[in-house]
């Protein structure tokens, strides 16, 4: 297939268009990544509390009286659906 002059000028000019979009995607690409190869040390963020680990127990004590409040509940809940029969034709429960 002939290229013409103008064809040319267009193919030339669109080649030189993303050399340079290229270029500038890879210089942005290396700022960024200089960005995080600074290294600085750690700030102290957590501090030692000694009644930390009461508290936690606490408050895990209190999570396991709900959720074993919550299966017996829902065990009860279970029992309950069973002794009743079922009016539909089809029974598809979730």
């Amino acid at each position: 297939m002939a290229v013409g002059p103008i064809g040319a000028m267009i193919y030339v000019n669109h080649q030189a268009r993303l050399d340079a979009q290229n270029a500038a995607a890879v210089t942005a690409t290396n700022e960024k990544s200089k960005e995080f190869q600074a290294v600085r040390p750690t700030e102290e963020t957590y501090k030692i509390d000694p009644e930390k680990s009461i508290k936690e127990k606490k408050v895990m004590k209190k999570l396991g009286l709900i959720r074993a409040r919550f299966f017996k509940k829902r065990d009860e809940d279970d029992k309950e659906k069973e002794n009743f029969p079922s009016n539909h034709l089809l029974d598809i429960t979730i």
